[in-house]
Protein backbone atom coordinates (compact mmCIF):
# COMPACT_ATOMS: atom_id res chain seq x y z
CA UNK A 1 0.00 0.00 0.00
CA UNK A 2 1.28 3.38 -0.94
CA UNK A 3 1.37 6.26 1.89
CA UNK A 4 -1.84 8.31 2.01
CA UNK A 5 -0.99 11.93 0.02
CA UNK A 6 -2.12 14.65 2.48
CA UNK A 7 -3.26 17.76 1.25
CA UNK A 8 -2.24 19.36 4.10
CA UNK A 9 0.61 21.60 4.56
CA UNK A 10 3.86 20.92 6.32
CA UNK A 11 3.45 22.89 9.29
CA UNK A 12 6.86 22.83 10.99
CA UNK A 13 7.18 23.22 15.03
CA UNK A 14 7.76 26.96 16.46
CA UNK A 15 9.33 27.47 19.94
CA UNK A 16 6.77 27.61 23.11
CA UNK A 17 4.43 25.51 20.88
CA UNK A 18 4.94 21.77 20.22
CA UNK A 19 7.70 20.35 21.62
CA UNK A 20 10.89 19.21 18.98
CA UNK A 21 10.68 15.46 18.87
CA UNK A 22 14.28 15.09 20.27
CA UNK A 23 12.47 15.90 23.77
CA UNK A 24 10.13 13.41 23.41
CA UNK A 25 11.06 10.66 25.43
CA UNK A 26 11.70 12.68 28.30
CA UNK A 27 8.15 14.18 28.66
CA UNK A 28 5.79 11.81 31.09
CA UNK A 29 4.63 8.33 31.17
CA UNK A 30 2.71 6.50 28.03
CA UNK A 31 -0.80 6.41 27.54
CA UNK A 32 -3.37 3.43 28.31
CA UNK A 33 -2.30 0.51 25.42
CA UNK A 34 -4.69 -1.93 24.03
CA UNK A 35 -4.17 -5.33 22.97
CA UNK A 36 -4.39 -5.03 19.20
CA UNK A 37 -6.12 -1.89 18.49
CA UNK A 38 -4.28 0.85 19.90
CA UNK A 39 -6.52 3.40 21.64
CA UNK A 40 -5.06 6.69 22.24
CA UNK A 41 -6.99 8.52 24.31
CA UNK A 42 -4.73 9.45 27.49
CA UNK A 43 -2.86 12.78 25.93
CA UNK A 44 1.10 12.20 26.32
CA UNK A 45 1.05 16.31 26.58
CA UNK A 46 -1.23 19.42 25.59
CA UNK A 47 -2.51 22.47 25.10
CA UNK A 48 -4.99 25.04 24.92
CA UNK A 49 -6.94 21.46 25.05
CA UNK A 50 -9.55 19.97 27.61
CA UNK A 51 -11.21 16.87 27.84
CA UNK A 52 -14.81 16.25 27.59
CA UNK A 53 -14.88 12.91 29.22
CA UNK A 54 -12.78 9.17 28.39
CA UNK A 55 -13.45 9.20 24.76
CA UNK A 56 -13.45 12.52 23.54
CA UNK A 57 -11.14 16.31 23.75
CA UNK A 58 -11.69 19.57 22.78
CA UNK A 59 -8.93 21.56 20.79
CA UNK A 60 -9.37 25.16 21.38
CA UNK A 61 -6.65 27.67 19.31
CA UNK A 62 -6.25 31.23 20.41
CA UNK A 63 -5.73 34.03 17.22
CA UNK A 64 -2.53 33.56 17.68
CA UNK A 65 -1.69 29.84 19.23
CA UNK A 66 -2.04 26.02 17.88
CA UNK A 67 -3.83 24.02 20.42
CA UNK A 68 -2.28 20.32 20.06
CA UNK A 69 -2.47 16.81 21.91
CA UNK A 70 0.53 14.74 22.07
CA UNK A 71 0.20 10.73 22.55
CA UNK A 72 2.81 8.28 23.32
CA UNK A 73 2.31 4.45 22.84
CA UNK A 74 5.28 2.20 22.94
CA UNK A 75 6.62 0.94 20.08
CA UNK A 76 3.79 -1.81 18.35
CA UNK A 77 4.92 -5.76 18.06
CA UNK A 78 4.36 -5.53 14.41
CA UNK A 79 4.77 -3.41 11.68
CA UNK A 80 2.32 -0.20 11.56
CA UNK A 81 -0.38 -0.20 9.20
CA UNK A 82 -2.75 3.02 9.75
CA UNK A 83 -3.79 5.73 12.01
CA UNK A 84 -7.41 6.40 11.98
CA UNK A 85 -8.73 9.30 14.00
CA UNK A 86 -12.69 10.83 14.13
CA UNK A 87 -14.38 14.15 14.88
CA UNK A 88 -15.19 17.18 14.22
CA UNK A 89 -13.66 20.51 12.90
CA UNK A 90 -10.50 21.25 12.00
CA UNK A 91 -7.21 19.40 12.60
CA UNK A 92 -4.15 17.77 11.52
CA UNK A 93 -2.98 14.49 12.06
CA UNK A 94 1.07 14.01 12.38
CA UNK A 95 4.00 11.60 13.91
CA UNK A 96 6.90 11.94 14.98
CA UNK A 97 9.71 10.87 12.36
CA UNK A 98 13.03 10.47 14.06
CA UNK A 99 15.07 10.05 10.34
CA UNK A 100 13.87 13.56 8.85
CA UNK A 101 14.26 14.88 12.67
CA UNK A 102 10.84 16.80 12.38
CA UNK A 103 7.11 16.11 12.99
CA UNK A 104 5.61 14.82 9.29
CA UNK A 105 1.99 15.47 8.88
CA UNK A 106 0.21 13.33 7.50
CA UNK A 107 -3.34 14.23 6.91
CA UNK A 108 -6.19 16.54 7.69
CA UNK A 109 -9.53 16.00 8.87
CA UNK A 110 -12.09 15.77 6.64
CA UNK A 111 -15.90 15.10 6.58
CA UNK A 112 -15.37 13.73 10.18
CA UNK A 113 -12.60 10.94 9.42
CA UNK A 114 -9.11 10.69 8.49
CA UNK A 115 -7.46 7.18 7.51
CA UNK A 116 -3.86 7.68 7.33
CA UNK A 117 -1.76 4.59 5.80
CA UNK A 118 1.38 4.48 7.63
CA UNK A 119 2.41 0.89 6.17
CA UNK A 120 5.23 2.51 3.94
CA UNK A 121 6.20 5.33 6.80
CA UNK A 122 9.58 4.79 7.78
CA UNK A 123 11.41 6.40 11.44
CA UNK A 124 8.33 6.37 13.47
CA UNK A 125 9.95 4.54 15.98
CA UNK A 126 11.65 6.85 18.98
CA UNK A 127 15.30 5.93 20.25
CA UNK A 128 13.48 5.23 23.46
CA UNK A 129 10.71 2.63 22.18
CA UNK A 130 7.89 4.53 21.66
CA UNK A 131 5.89 6.07 18.36
CA UNK A 132 4.36 9.58 19.34
CA UNK A 133 1.33 11.08 17.26
CA UNK A 134 -0.32 14.53 17.47
CA UNK A 135 -3.34 16.59 16.35
CA UNK A 136 -3.08 19.98 16.15
CA UNK A 137 -5.94 22.20 15.32
CA UNK A 138 -4.42 25.57 13.37
CA UNK A 139 -4.63 29.12 15.20
CA UNK A 140 -7.81 31.52 14.32
CA UNK A 141 -5.72 33.34 12.09
CA UNK A 142 -4.78 30.60 9.80
CA UNK A 143 -8.35 29.77 9.49
CA UNK A 144 -8.48 27.22 12.57
CA UNK A 145 -11.53 26.55 14.65
CA UNK A 146 -12.39 24.77 18.14
CA UNK A 147 -12.17 21.15 17.34
CA UNK A 148 -13.23 17.63 18.84
CA UNK A 149 -11.53 14.88 18.95
CA UNK A 150 -14.08 11.70 19.43
CA UNK A 151 -11.10 8.73 18.77
CA UNK A 152 -7.91 7.75 17.73
CA UNK A 153 -6.47 4.83 16.61
CA UNK A 154 -3.52 3.32 15.63
CA UNK A 155 -3.64 -0.09 13.96
CA UNK A 156 -0.42 -2.82 13.61
CA UNK A 157 0.28 -5.63 12.13
CA UNK A 158 0.77 -8.56 15.04
CA UNK A 159 2.34 -10.15 12.58
CA UNK A 160 -0.13 -13.32 12.41
CA UNK A 161 1.32 -14.03 8.59
CA UNK A 162 -2.00 -12.62 7.09
CA UNK A 163 -3.70 -9.32 5.83
CA UNK A 164 -5.32 -6.86 7.03
CA UNK A 165 -8.88 -5.77 5.86
CA UNK A 166 -11.02 -2.73 6.99
CA UNK A 167 -14.99 -2.63 6.89
CA UNK A 168 -16.62 0.76 6.88
CA UNK A 169 -20.59 1.43 6.10
CA UNK A 170 -21.62 2.42 2.52
CA UNK A 171 -21.87 6.33 4.21
CA UNK A 172 -18.15 6.22 4.70
CA UNK A 173 -17.39 4.49 1.26
CA UNK A 174 -17.84 0.97 2.18
CA UNK A 175 -18.56 -1.28 -0.80
CA UNK A 176 -18.12 -4.91 -1.36
CA UNK A 177 -16.76 -4.90 -4.32
CA UNK A 178 -13.74 -2.87 -3.51
CA UNK A 179 -10.84 -4.36 -2.17
CA UNK A 180 -11.02 -4.11 1.60
CA UNK A 181 -8.11 -1.74 1.80
CA UNK A 182 -7.49 1.39 4.20
CA UNK A 183 -8.85 3.73 1.56
CA UNK A 184 -11.31 1.58 0.23
CA UNK A 185 -12.94 -0.74 2.20
CA UNK A 186 -15.85 -3.08 2.50
CA UNK A 187 -19.38 -2.68 3.14
CA UNK A 188 -20.25 -5.12 4.90
CA UNK A 189 -19.64 -7.61 7.69
CA UNK A 190 -20.46 -10.45 6.11
CA UNK A 191 -18.39 -10.03 2.92
CA UNK A 192 -15.45 -9.73 5.66
CA UNK A 193 -16.13 -13.07 6.99
CA UNK A 194 -16.65 -14.90 3.97
CA UNK A 195 -13.00 -13.91 2.53
CA UNK A 196 -10.18 -13.92 5.46
CA UNK A 197 -8.22 -16.86 6.54
CA UNK A 198 -5.85 -17.78 9.43
CA UNK A 199 -3.77 -14.56 10.71
CA UNK A 200 -5.87 -12.24 8.87
CA UNK A 201 -7.01 -8.88 11.14
CA UNK A 202 -10.34 -7.10 10.10
CA UNK A 203 -10.56 -3.59 11.45
CA UNK A 204 -13.96 -2.08 11.64
CA UNK A 205 -14.23 1.19 11.29
CA UNK A 206 -17.49 3.45 13.37
CA UNK A 207 -20.97 3.04 12.02
CA UNK A 208 -23.96 0.63 12.52
CA UNK A 209 -24.01 -2.86 10.81
CA UNK A 210 -25.34 -5.88 10.34
CA UNK A 211 -24.17 -8.79 12.40
CA UNK A 212 -22.37 -11.58 10.42
CA UNK A 213 -21.87 -15.46 10.90
CA UNK A 214 -18.19 -16.95 10.95
CA UNK A 215 -17.59 -20.76 9.91
CA UNK A 216 -13.69 -20.11 9.65
CA UNK A 217 -10.75 -21.02 11.66
CA UNK A 218 -7.63 -19.28 12.24
CA UNK A 219 -4.51 -21.34 13.73
CA UNK A 220 -2.29 -21.53 16.64
CA UNK A 221 -0.34 -17.79 16.63
CA UNK A 222 -2.54 -16.86 13.36
CA UNK A 223 -6.29 -16.37 14.41
CA UNK A 224 -8.68 -14.40 12.76
CA UNK A 225 -9.27 -11.14 14.15
CA UNK A 226 -12.21 -9.04 14.22
CA UNK A 227 -11.27 -5.67 16.21
CA UNK A 228 -13.71 -2.76 15.92
CA UNK A 229 -12.69 0.70 16.82
CA UNK A 230 -14.75 2.74 18.62
CA UNK A 231 -18.32 3.82 17.30
CA UNK A 232 -18.68 0.29 15.63
CA UNK A 233 -22.28 -1.21 16.28
CA UNK A 234 -24.02 -4.37 15.16
CA UNK A 235 -27.84 -3.84 15.52
CA UNK A 236 -28.94 -6.03 12.97
CA UNK A 237 -28.97 -9.93 13.23
CA UNK A 238 -26.75 -12.08 10.80
CA UNK A 239 -28.52 -13.72 7.75
CA UNK A 240 -28.23 -16.97 9.07
CA UNK A 241 -28.86 -17.11 12.66
CA UNK A 242 -30.94 -14.65 15.22
CA UNK A 243 -27.69 -13.07 16.52
CA UNK A 244 -25.72 -10.61 16.26
CA UNK A 245 -21.76 -12.09 15.64
CA UNK A 246 -22.44 -16.23 15.36
CA UNK A 247 -19.01 -18.22 15.69
CA UNK A 248 -20.36 -21.89 14.60
CA UNK A 249 -18.66 -24.72 12.47
CA UNK A 250 -21.49 -25.03 10.05
CA UNK A 251 -19.23 -25.75 6.89
CA UNK A 252 -15.82 -25.83 8.92
CA UNK A 253 -15.55 -29.30 11.45
CA UNK A 254 -13.72 -27.58 13.42
CA UNK A 255 -13.57 -23.82 14.46
CA UNK A 256 -10.99 -22.17 16.51
CA UNK A 257 -8.75 -19.21 16.83
CA UNK A 258 -10.66 -16.22 16.45
CA UNK A 259 -10.45 -12.83 18.27
CA UNK A 260 -13.91 -10.67 18.42
CA UNK A 261 -12.82 -7.33 20.55
CA UNK A 262 -14.20 -3.78 20.91
CA UNK A 263 -17.66 -4.49 19.28
CA UNK A 264 -21.27 -3.06 20.95
CA UNK A 265 -24.00 -5.38 19.77
CA UNK A 266 -27.81 -4.22 20.79
CA UNK A 267 -31.03 -5.13 20.15
CA UNK A 268 -30.58 -8.70 18.42
CA UNK A 269 -32.82 -11.14 18.54
CA UNK A 270 -31.06 -13.84 20.53
CA UNK A 271 -27.39 -13.39 21.19
CA UNK A 272 -25.08 -10.53 21.19
CA UNK A 273 -22.36 -12.46 20.58
CA UNK A 274 -22.57 -16.44 19.91
CA UNK A 275 -19.83 -19.11 19.59
CA UNK A 276 -20.87 -22.79 19.50
CA UNK A 277 -19.01 -26.19 18.75
CA UNK A 278 -20.63 -29.49 18.83
CA UNK A 279 -20.15 -32.54 21.36
CA UNK A 280 -17.87 -34.55 18.84
CA UNK A 281 -15.54 -31.04 17.81
CA UNK A 282 -16.01 -28.61 20.26
CA UNK A 283 -14.69 -24.92 18.99
CA UNK A 284 -11.57 -24.20 20.92
CA UNK A 285 -9.18 -21.22 21.59
CA UNK A 286 -11.23 -18.31 20.97
CA UNK A 287 -11.21 -14.92 22.60
CA UNK A 288 -14.17 -12.17 22.95
CA UNK A 289 -12.69 -8.97 25.02
CA UNK A 290 -14.02 -5.48 25.35
CA UNK A 291 -17.51 -5.44 23.62
CA UNK A 292 -21.00 -4.18 24.64
CA UNK A 293 -23.84 -6.69 24.47
CA UNK A 294 -27.10 -4.61 25.45
CA UNK A 295 -30.13 -5.07 25.02
CA UNK A 296 -30.30 -7.95 23.58
CA UNK A 297 -33.08 -10.53 23.64
CA UNK A 298 -31.66 -13.47 25.72
CA UNK A 299 -28.15 -13.18 26.38
CA UNK A 300 -25.33 -11.20 25.55
CA UNK A 301 -22.37 -13.59 24.95
CA UNK A 302 -23.37 -17.21 25.02
CA UNK A 303 -21.04 -20.32 23.75
CA UNK A 304 -22.11 -23.71 23.72
CA UNK A 305 -19.33 -26.87 23.13
CA UNK A 306 -16.28 -24.40 23.36
CA UNK A 307 -12.99 -24.94 24.99
CA UNK A 308 -10.26 -22.70 26.44
CA UNK A 309 -12.97 -19.83 25.42
CA UNK A 310 -11.60 -16.18 26.37
CA UNK A 311 -14.39 -14.19 27.87
CA UNK A 312 -12.64 -10.68 29.46
CA UNK A 313 -13.67 -7.40 29.78
CA UNK A 314 -17.08 -7.18 28.15
CA UNK A 315 -19.46 -5.55 29.01
CA UNK A 316 -23.22 -7.08 29.31
CA UNK A 317 -26.34 -5.33 30.18
CA UNK A 318 -30.06 -5.72 29.84
CA UNK A 319 -30.64 -9.39 28.51
CA UNK A 320 -34.33 -9.42 28.08
CA UNK A 321 -35.14 -13.23 28.93
CA UNK A 322 -31.95 -15.01 30.36
CA UNK A 323 -28.18 -14.03 31.85
CA UNK A 324 -25.33 -11.72 30.42
CA UNK A 325 -22.95 -14.36 29.83
CA UNK A 326 -24.05 -17.74 29.44
CA UNK A 327 -21.26 -20.38 28.54
CA UNK A 328 -22.57 -23.97 28.22
CA UNK A 329 -22.44 -27.58 27.19
CA UNK A 330 -20.02 -28.89 28.65
CA UNK A 331 -16.91 -26.78 27.47
CA UNK A 332 -13.63 -26.78 30.00
CA UNK A 333 -10.74 -24.65 30.77
CA UNK A 334 -12.80 -21.47 29.85
CA UNK A 335 -12.36 -17.95 31.60
CA UNK A 336 -14.13 -15.08 32.66
CA UNK A 337 -12.81 -12.67 33.37
CA UNK A 338 -13.17 -8.55 33.86
CA UNK A 339 -16.55 -8.69 32.83
CA UNK A 340 -18.78 -6.24 33.94
CA UNK A 341 -22.86 -7.85 34.08
CA UNK A 342 -25.36 -6.00 35.23
CA UNK A 343 -29.36 -5.41 34.86
CA UNK A 344 -30.07 -9.04 33.03
CA UNK A 345 -33.00 -10.85 34.05
CA UNK A 346 -31.65 -13.81 35.22
CA UNK A 347 -27.75 -14.56 35.72
CA UNK A 348 -24.64 -12.26 35.40
CA UNK A 349 -22.51 -15.35 34.38
CA UNK A 350 -23.97 -18.43 34.34
CA UNK A 351 -21.71 -21.98 33.59
CA UNK A 352 -23.76 -24.52 32.69
CA UNK A 353 -22.53 -28.00 31.81
CA UNK A 354 -26.06 -29.09 30.05
CA UNK A 355 -25.71 -33.28 30.04
CA UNK A 356 -29.10 -33.58 28.49
CA UNK A 357 -27.20 -32.04 25.50
CA UNK A 358 -24.99 -34.97 24.73
CA UNK A 359 -21.47 -33.74 26.30
CA UNK A 360 -20.15 -35.45 30.14
CA UNK A 361 -22.59 -33.04 31.79
CA UNK A 362 -18.96 -31.01 33.53
CA UNK A 363 -16.95 -27.72 33.19
CA UNK A 364 -13.97 -27.95 34.59
CA UNK A 365 -11.10 -26.14 34.91
CA UNK A 366 -12.73 -22.97 34.49
CA UNK A 367 -11.15 -19.37 35.92
CA UNK A 368 -13.91 -16.99 36.90
CA UNK A 369 -12.16 -13.79 38.26
CA UNK A 370 -12.30 -9.93 38.71
CA UNK A 371 -16.13 -9.42 36.84
CA UNK A 372 -18.66 -7.08 38.74
CA UNK A 373 -22.31 -8.34 38.65
CA UNK A 374 -25.16 -6.01 40.30
CA UNK A 375 -28.65 -5.92 39.69
CA UNK A 376 -29.23 -8.97 38.29
CA UNK A 377 -31.90 -11.58 38.57
CA UNK A 378 -35.14 -10.53 39.23
CA UNK A 379 -36.53 -13.34 36.90
CA UNK A 380 -33.84 -15.93 39.25
CA UNK A 381 -30.41 -16.61 38.54
CA UNK A 382 -27.57 -16.19 40.98
CA UNK A 383 -24.77 -13.58 39.83
CA UNK A 384 -22.21 -16.15 39.20
CA UNK A 385 -24.88 -19.45 38.70
CA UNK A 386 -22.43 -22.40 38.52
CA UNK A 387 -24.31 -25.96 37.01
CA UNK A 388 -21.72 -28.84 36.88
CA UNK A 389 -18.76 -26.39 37.49
CA UNK A 390 -15.74 -29.01 39.12
CA UNK A 391 -12.21 -27.91 39.91
CA UNK A 392 -12.49 -24.49 39.41
CA UNK A 393 -11.47 -21.11 40.75
CA UNK A 394 -13.64 -17.78 41.50
CA UNK A 395 -11.50 -15.17 43.17
CA UNK A 396 -11.41 -11.35 43.29
CA UNK A 397 -15.11 -11.09 41.90
CA UNK A 398 -17.33 -7.82 43.34
CA UNK A 399 -21.14 -9.32 43.26
CA UNK A 400 -23.51 -6.72 44.79
CA UNK A 401 -27.52 -5.82 44.44
CA UNK A 402 -28.61 -8.72 42.89
CA UNK A 403 -31.83 -9.68 43.47
CA UNK A 404 -30.97 -14.07 43.31
CA UNK A 405 -28.00 -15.76 45.30
CA UNK A 406 -24.33 -14.24 44.81
CA UNK A 407 -22.83 -17.51 43.88
CA UNK A 408 -24.62 -20.64 43.47
CA UNK A 409 -22.44 -24.29 43.01
CA UNK A 410 -25.17 -26.63 41.79
CA UNK A 411 -26.70 -29.31 39.81
CA UNK A 412 -29.44 -29.29 37.49
CA UNK A 413 -28.99 -30.50 33.79
CA UNK A 414 -24.88 -31.19 34.59
CA UNK A 415 -23.30 -32.87 37.33
CA UNK A 416 -22.30 -32.08 40.90
CA UNK A 417 -20.65 -28.94 41.11
CA UNK A 418 -17.34 -30.10 43.23
CA UNK A 419 -13.81 -29.69 43.78
CA UNK A 420 -14.25 -25.73 43.70
CA UNK A 421 -12.29 -22.83 45.33
CA UNK A 422 -14.63 -19.93 45.96
CA UNK A 423 -11.64 -17.21 47.43
CA UNK A 424 -11.57 -13.36 47.52
CA UNK A 425 -14.90 -12.81 46.78
CA UNK A 426 -16.98 -9.86 47.92
CA UNK A 427 -20.73 -10.54 47.54
CA UNK A 428 -23.64 -7.93 49.43
CA UNK A 429 -26.80 -9.13 48.62
CA UNK A 430 -30.24 -7.02 47.76
CA UNK A 431 -32.93 -6.78 50.21
CA UNK A 432 -35.31 -9.26 47.90
CA UNK A 433 -32.07 -11.32 47.33
CA UNK A 434 -31.15 -14.62 48.85
CA UNK A 435 -27.84 -15.97 50.34
CA UNK A 436 -24.37 -14.56 49.54
CA UNK A 437 -23.54 -18.47 48.57
CA UNK A 438 -25.99 -21.05 48.03
CA UNK A 439 -24.25 -24.60 47.59
CA UNK A 440 -27.24 -27.47 46.70
CA UNK A 441 -27.47 -30.92 45.06
CA UNK A 442 -24.76 -33.14 46.32
CA UNK A 443 -22.02 -30.51 45.52
CA UNK A 444 -19.71 -31.65 47.66
CA UNK A 445 -15.92 -31.14 48.11
CA UNK A 446 -16.11 -26.85 47.64
CA UNK A 447 -13.73 -24.53 49.66
CA UNK A 448 -14.96 -21.15 50.64
CA UNK A 449 -11.76 -18.74 51.74
CA UNK A 450 -11.44 -15.53 52.67
CA UNK A 451 -14.84 -14.11 51.21
CA UNK A 452 -17.00 -11.01 52.60
CA UNK A 453 -20.39 -11.99 52.84
CA UNK A 454 -23.00 -9.24 53.60
CA UNK A 455 -26.73 -9.74 53.25
CA UNK A 456 -29.71 -7.11 53.17
CA UNK A 457 -32.45 -9.40 53.29
CA UNK A 458 -34.35 -9.45 56.76
CA UNK A 459 -33.28 -13.31 57.69
CA UNK A 460 -31.29 -14.62 54.36
CA UNK A 461 -27.91 -14.54 55.30
CA UNK A 462 -24.12 -15.30 54.13
CA UNK A 463 -24.10 -19.34 53.07
CA UNK A 464 -26.72 -22.36 52.38
CA UNK A 465 -25.54 -25.64 52.35
CA UNK A 466 -27.62 -28.60 51.64
CA UNK A 467 -27.00 -31.09 53.83
CA UNK A 468 -25.71 -33.69 51.18
CA UNK A 469 -22.98 -31.03 50.16
CA UNK A 470 -21.07 -31.14 53.37
CA UNK A 471 -18.72 -33.91 52.35
CA UNK A 472 -15.56 -32.52 52.09
CA UNK A 473 -16.80 -29.07 52.26
CA UNK A 474 -14.26 -26.13 53.61
CA UNK A 475 -15.59 -22.87 54.99
CA UNK A 476 -13.27 -20.07 56.82
CA UNK A 477 -11.38 -16.89 57.16
CA UNK A 478 -14.44 -15.70 56.04
CA UNK A 479 -16.05 -12.12 57.34
CA UNK A 480 -20.16 -12.66 57.29
CA UNK A 481 -23.15 -11.82 58.57
CA UNK A 482 -23.97 -13.86 61.05
CA UNK A 483 -27.20 -16.09 59.54
CA UNK A 484 -26.11 -19.63 57.97
CA UNK A 485 -28.74 -22.39 56.62
CA UNK A 486 -28.11 -26.26 56.22
CA UNK A 487 -31.41 -26.65 54.60
CA UNK A 488 -32.42 -24.12 52.30
CA UNK A 489 -34.10 -21.40 54.90
CA UNK A 490 -35.86 -24.01 56.74
CA UNK A 491 -33.43 -23.21 60.17
CA UNK A 492 -30.97 -20.73 60.22
CA UNK A 493 -28.34 -20.96 62.68
CA UNK A 494 -26.19 -17.80 63.93
CA UNK A 495 -22.36 -18.00 63.68
CA UNK A 496 -21.51 -20.07 67.03
CA UNK A 497 -24.10 -22.50 66.08
CA UNK A 498 -23.07 -22.59 62.44
CA UNK A 499 -19.40 -23.79 63.45
CA UNK A 500 -20.50 -25.98 66.68
CA UNK A 501 -22.66 -28.16 64.01
CA UNK A 502 -20.43 -27.96 60.72
CA UNK A 503 -17.08 -27.48 62.40
CA UNK A 504 -16.71 -24.94 59.43
CA UNK A 505 -15.32 -21.39 59.76
CA UNK A 506 -13.49 -21.45 63.03
CA UNK A 507 -11.46 -18.58 62.12
CA UNK A 508 -14.43 -16.53 60.59
CA UNK A 509 -15.57 -13.20 61.89
CA UNK A 510 -18.96 -11.97 62.34
CA UNK A 511 -19.90 -8.96 60.25
CA UNK A 512 -22.61 -6.79 62.24
CA UNK A 513 -22.78 -3.80 59.56
CA UNK A 514 -21.37 -2.17 55.94
CA UNK A 515 -18.49 -0.07 58.25
CA UNK A 516 -15.82 -2.08 56.70
CA UNK A 517 -16.74 -0.71 53.46
CA UNK A 518 -15.51 2.69 52.18
CA UNK A 519 -18.62 3.55 50.98
CA UNK A 520 -21.39 1.27 50.43
CA UNK A 521 -23.58 4.09 49.91
CA UNK A 522 -22.00 4.99 45.91
CA UNK A 523 -21.40 1.17 46.13
CA UNK A 524 -17.42 1.80 46.47
CA UNK A 525 -16.67 -1.87 48.37
CA UNK A 526 -13.11 -1.30 48.98
CA UNK A 527 -11.93 -2.17 52.40
CA UNK A 528 -11.07 0.50 55.03
CA UNK A 529 -7.63 -0.22 56.82
CA UNK A 530 -7.70 -1.32 60.13
CA UNK A 531 -11.09 -2.91 59.83
CA UNK A 532 -12.96 -5.86 60.62
CA UNK A 533 -12.04 -7.23 56.92
CA UNK A 534 -8.17 -6.49 57.23
CA UNK A 535 -5.70 -9.54 58.15
CA UNK A 536 -7.91 -12.05 58.51
CA UNK A 537 -4.85 -14.48 57.42
CA UNK A 538 -5.80 -18.15 55.65
CA UNK A 539 -4.60 -21.45 56.28
CA UNK A 540 -4.43 -21.87 51.80
CA UNK A 541 -1.53 -21.46 49.44
CA UNK A 542 -4.02 -20.82 46.24
CA UNK A 543 -5.02 -17.45 47.32
CA UNK A 544 -5.33 -15.04 44.51
CA UNK A 545 -1.52 -12.97 43.75
CA UNK A 546 -3.35 -9.74 43.25
CA UNK A 547 -6.75 -7.92 44.46
CA UNK A 548 -9.35 -6.57 42.12
CA UNK A 549 -7.51 -3.47 41.46
CA UNK A 550 -4.09 -5.28 41.06
CA UNK A 551 -2.38 -5.14 43.89
CA UNK A 552 -0.17 -7.49 45.91
CA UNK A 553 -1.62 -10.15 48.47
CA UNK A 554 -0.84 -9.88 51.27
CA UNK A 555 0.32 -6.50 51.63
CA UNK A 556 3.68 -6.52 53.44
CA UNK A 557 3.44 -3.51 54.81
CA UNK A 558 0.74 -4.69 57.16
CA UNK A 559 1.38 -7.53 59.33
CA UNK A 560 1.46 -10.01 55.55
CA UNK A 561 -1.98 -11.70 56.30
CA UNK A 562 -4.48 -11.92 53.92
CA UNK A 563 -7.73 -9.42 54.35
CA UNK A 564 -11.02 -10.76 53.41
CA UNK A 565 -13.42 -10.27 49.83
CA UNK A 566 -11.67 -9.07 46.14
CA UNK A 567 -9.68 -5.78 47.59
CA UNK A 568 -6.65 -5.41 49.76
CA UNK A 569 -6.29 -3.11 52.14
CA UNK A 570 -3.64 -0.61 50.73
CA UNK A 571 -2.86 1.82 53.43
Amino acid sequence: MAACASAAPLLQPVDGELPGINGLDQLRQPSIIESFRLSLVQPHSQFNCEPLDEERRVLKPTQDEHAWCIFQVPAPEGPLDSLIASGSGLFYIAAADFQLGRWRFFSVLSEGEALIDLSDAQGLISPGGFCYCVVLAPALKSGGMQSQLDSLALVYDEEHGGNTFYVAPVSSGGNDNNPGSVTLPWGTLQKAADNVVAGDTVIVRPGNYEGFMLSRSGMPGSPITFSALDGAAVIFDNVETPDGINIENFEAPDIHDIVVEGFTVRDCSRAGIRVVGSAATPAHDIILRHNNCTGNARWGIFSGFTDRLVVEYNTCSFSGDEHGIYLSNSGDENIARGNVCFSNKRGGIQFNADASQGGDGIMSGALIERNVCFDNGSGGGAALNMDGLRDSVIRNNLLYGNHASGITLFSQDGLTSTGNLVVCNTIVQAADGRWCIRIANASTGNTLRNNILWNRHDFRGAISLDADCLAGFSSDYNLAIGRFTPDDDANVYDLADWKSNTGNDQHSIEMTDEAVFLNSLIDDYHILPGSLATELGTDILGFPPLDFDGNMRPQPVFDGLLDAGCYEATE
